[in-house]
């Protein structure tokens, strides 16, 4: 049995909850459930832990085909259900960052052992498939999964090449020693303007590019109103606001700043990855599962324009900013007299 966080089980808890309703249901952008979006789920794809493809596809007899190199076999969706909630009460009432939950072992085995871990460099955490409105034939879709019953989950991994770089035309002495906000901060103080020089790494700024030519320079404006306010603020959509105050890139039109960054956000979260040169495709095409606080699974399925425009608008409302490990990332003091960098972090 593997050791997770809350996040991977997560995972696993909506592969069983998924199987044991056969359907996925659309929601609003408050995460209200939106009973005029169903979808009876065909069957779902995975891989087992020895990374062979396998199916779990829903019959009209209440069970679950479950198809693999081990062979085939059927599970009823009661006991689907009865492990997935096993799982859930796990999940809310563990204090620690990892675990094993040791009551599904036997019940991982009986479902054909699938992988636990989703593969880091993809947005694509499950495998659905769906009946096509015009084809009438399944139609495969994949889903970047997110709960929001325990810390704020990660849109955003912070890491190295997540890093963007600013200089200094002067760095009085009075700087030195001074880290991350503090840094910032004395910076306004002394109305010294830092220059956004480059992201630290070059993918990044390609994929980043893709939004927008200039929408590198909009995320280090971003950085230095997130590090530097005397609020704490750390809303992305209030942190637009400003920027859409201040203007510091003189477009003529209003509403500029937030429409690319709910591009931006869109893509992170159902394709882009820093580290990975982005082909403007979303590797999670069929959108975003919410698992809630009471256990209830909600689905931005983007196929459908209003649930698009649903995630969106979560997206946007919820993000928020956050601070990451100087020393871990690298980032936030005052190195060669005249550069810093700081650190992209965003959770939803």
């Amino acid at each position: 049995m593997q050791t997770l966080n809350k996040g991977e089980w997560a995972e696993v808890y909506t592969l069983l909850r998924l199987l044991a309703q056969r359907e996925f249901i659309g929601c609003t952008e408050n995460l209200e459930i939106d009973n005029n979006f169903k979808f009876p789920i065909q069957y779902i794809t995975h891989e087992t832990l020895n990374s062979e493809p396998l199916r779990y596809s829903v019959t009209p007899n209440n069970t679950i085909l479950i198809e693999s190199a081990q062979g085939i076999s059927e599970v009823s969706c009661e006991l689907l259900e009865s492990h997935a909630h096993t799982l859930f009460e796990k999940l809310i009432t563990k204090q620690k960052k990892t675990f094993i939950v040791n009551e599904l072992s036997n019940f991982l085995e009986l479902i054909h052992n699938p992988k636990l871990k989703a593969k880091n460099r993809s947005k694509r955490d499950i495998s659905v498939a769906v009946l096509d409105d015009f084809s009438k034939k399944p139609i495969e879709h994949g889903f970047s999964i997110k709960s929001n019953f325990a810390a704020n989950s990660s849109l955003l991994n912070a890491s190295r090449a997540t890093n963007f770089i600013f200089q200094l035309d002067e760095s009085p002495h009075i700087l030195n020693g001074l880290k991350t906000k503090k840094l910032v901060r004395k910076l306004k103080e002394l109305n010294l303007i830092p220059q956004f020089l480059k992201c630290d790494d070059l993918t990044y700024s390609y994929n980043l590019r893709l939004i927008d030519s200039q929408f590198p320079e909009i995320l280090a404006y971003l950085l230095l109103e997130y590090y530097g306010g005397e609020r704490g603020c750390n809303q992305l959509s209030e942190l637009v606001d400003i920027l859409e105050q201040k203007n510091p890139l003189q477009f003529d039109c209003a509403g500029l700043y937030q429409a690319k960054i709910e591009d931006f956000l869109l893509a992170t979260a159902l394709g882009m990855i820093p580290t990975v040169e982005w082909n403007r495709l979303y590797d999670a095409d069929g959108g975003m599962i919410v698992v809630k606080e009471t256990g209830e699974l909600v689905t931005f399925y983007i196929v459908k324009q209003p649930l698009l425009v649903a995630l969106r608008n979560y997206l946007f409302k919820n993000a928020l900013m956050d601070t990451a490990s100087t020393k871990r990332h690298d980032f936030g003091y005052l190195y060669d007299e005249h550069f810093f960098k700081l650190n992209l972090l965003i959770r939803l």
